[in-house]
């Protein structure tokens, strides 16, 4: 709760420079709520992990999805009814991707593999193909071609119960949405 000093009415307050604290609950959406700041469409660059956001009006069938937050997530209240992405007709046949933190990567050269440079705690990004998961949790196809998707993170002020928290366990207070329409190809190696 935040708390607002309220002069107190009379002259004799006035005179003596007294000062009351009331504490006020804060307005919705303030800084007591998690917010979706950002729902972004685009690709990965292979060899850093760097989003590159969507430049045109059709999304490849393996583009992903970035959502950014006020604050950092918990990443365990991330889950396919936190974040929502739904084709016009059905969700993701058959798959459904997977989600991660967002985490720009480099070759290093002394260790043989790539080494994480940064994660922000407060994006997660949506991949259809899953391309972090285990092998049989992958999905080759991406998402289906000639489609129009929806991307939803659903807010308490709409009545959604389960939401992403931030790691404080704060729940984000108001629904965001995007929408995308996917072509026939691909944009990844």
């Amino acid at each position: 709760m935040r708390t607002h000093l309220l002069r107190l009415a009379g002259a004799a307050a006035a005179a003596a420079g007294v000062l009351l604290a009331v504490p006020t609950p804060a307005p919705a959406g303030g800084r007591d709520s998690l917010r979706v700041l950002r729902i972004r469409v685009g690709t990965l660059e292979p060899d850093s992990n760097r989003f590159l956001p969507l430049r045109g009006a059709v999304a490849p069938r393996d583009a992903v999805v970035l959502v950014k937050f006020s604050a950092p997530v918990d990443l365990e209240t991330v889950d396919f009814g936190t974040i929502r992405v739904r084709s016009n007709v059905e969700e993701l046949p058959g798959y459904r991707g997977d989600y991660y933190l967002h985490q720009v990567v480099r070759w290093g050269y002394a260790r043989g593999g790539f080494v994480a440079t940064r994660t922000y705690e407060n994006r997660v990004l949506f991949d259809p193909l899953g391309r972090w998961s285990e092998p049989e949790f992958q999905n080759p196809y991406g998402y289906s071609p000639f489609s129009f998707y929806t991307v939803a993170v659903p807010g308490i002020e709409d009545g959604h119960r389960a939401t992403v928290l931030d790691l404080e366990g704060r729940p984000v207070r108001k629904s965001a949405e995007r929408s995308f329409r996917t072509g026939d190809g691909f944009a990844g190696p």
